[in-house]
């Protein structure tokens, strides 16, 4: 079973997301506590939104229960 466009794109675009805030953290020094709590927070959001999404497709496919 292949994973359709959508599923797919969803995946890559939250791993997108936690790189982009990932290397925002570690490239800004000057950064405030605000903006490394909101960078942390998108982060966090984002593992767990692929966390779901990654079960849900696993949960299709037989080969992964």
């Amino acid at each position: 079973m292949r994973l359709n466009e959508v599923e797919e794109e969803e995946l890559l675009n939250r791993i997108a997301a936690i790189q982009a805030a990932a290397e925002i953290l570690d490239d800004t020094d000057e950064l405030s506590h605000g903006d490394r709590h909101a960078l942390l927070t998108a982060i966090q959001t984002e593992a767990a939104r692929l966390h779901a999404l990654v079960r849900q497709v696993t949960s299709l496919l037989p080969d992964c229960r």
